[in-house]
């Protein structure tokens, strides 16, 4: 997304979505949460991954047209990396030891996924995507009832890939048009509030339907209506679409302090889940915020932010490229693009 002029209004967007994925993750291991702390994170995975694979989607274009099949190995080293550095994180500070390579229901999932959602799109490129994405759609509503679960990440890269597609298919400068109306914003507004509304006031009914927000699981193990899942998968892709999009109807075009850390959100993603594990450990979280209370939220929303601006630092990113790189130094070129 780098031109003459920068877009800052994607860097904010990817800047919130990377926020909420670490924010998340904190609060997904609070041990004992508040009930607010449940709403907002039952709130944030009703759209974050939908939103954030959309976007991938959306700057996908050059790579997948150009047919880069660097691109998709390096997601694949980063899956193996990801897997790696929690697996010895989980060891050294959680006296955990569970590695599975073919299996993965935790947070490198989407490295992989995001590997087969290129792939798969390169292969499409020639079908109307008329006639491409209904049938794309149908298969995600679907996917649930294949007992696939996190083996390669099938489950999650089958239900989440009508996003990425719906993102590569959209063009960008359209919707940031359609973005800009006011009628959208305000619509926006109402759709934010309410969605955060509905979810606090039908606290119990939301909470029957949460593995459809993961997708980790079949829909024999999630769902309370097994025979409607489909529906009710098809409800939460609408869902998840209008939040997304009115997000990024109200989140500023212009240059802020913090946009630069949306620049590059691949980084925070691969390391954020090692540096909660060692912070979890060593700071012993969970007691140090025990007596806030009201407060405690707060303080998990600034450990995000410092998370976040670490993971970003330039020599942070720096020792990270001489792990991300090994794979352009090691393919001939010729096997990186198929003609």
């Amino acid at each position: 997304m780098e031109n003459d002029k920068r877009i800052y209004k994607w860097d904010n967007v990817k800047l919130f979505l990377i926020f909420l994925v670490i924010f998340g993750h904190i609060l997904d291991r609070e041990a004992s949460p508040s009930r607010l702390m449940e709403t907002i994170n039952f709130w944030i995975y009703s759209f974050h991954m939908p939103a954030f694979i959309f976007v991938s989607g959306l700057f996908s274009k050059h790579a997948i047209k150009q047919r880069k099949y660097l691109r998709l190995l390096s997601f694949v080293w980063l899956y193996l990396l990801a897997k790696l550095l929690i697996t010895l994180a989980n060891f050294a500070f959680a006296n955990k030891m569970n590695f599975d390579l073919l299996n993965e229901t935790g947070v490198p999932w989407y490295l992989l996924s995001l590997a087969s959602f290129y792939l798969i799109t390169i292969f499409l490129q020639r079908v109307q995507p008329k006639i491409m994405l209904p049938i794309i759609i149908v298969i995600g509503c679907a996917s649930g009832y294949l007992p696939v679960e996190g083996f390669l990440s099938l489950g999650r890269t089958l239900g989440f890939f009508p996003f990425f597609y719906c993102g590569y298919l959209m063009d960008i400068q359209k919707l940031q048009t359609f973005l800009d109306h006011r009628k959208v914003k305000w619509a926006a507004i109402g759709v934010i509030l309410s969605s955060f509304l509905f979810v606090n006031s039908q606290w119990s009914l939301a909470t029957k339907f949460w593995g459809f927000l993961t997708g980790w699981a079949s829909y024999a193990e999630i769902s309370p209506a097994f025979e409607y899942s489909s529906f009710i998968q098809l409800f939460f892709y609408v869902a998840a679409a209008l939040v997304s999009l009115s997000w990024f109807a109200l989140l500023p075009k212009r240059k802020l302090p913090l946009s630069a850390l949306g620049k590059d959100t691949l980084y925070p993603y691969l390391l954020h889940m090692p540096l909660i594990i060692l912070l979890e450990s060593g700071l012993q979280l969970d007691t140090l915020f025990k007596e806030w209370f009201t407060f405690r939220i707060l303080a998990l929303f600034f450990l995000a932010l410092f998370i976040l601006a670490i993971t970003n630092m330039p020599v942070v990113k720096r020792g990270a490229d001489y792990l991300f790189n090994p794979i352009a130094y090691v393919l001939p070129k010729q096997w990186l693009k198929v003609k």
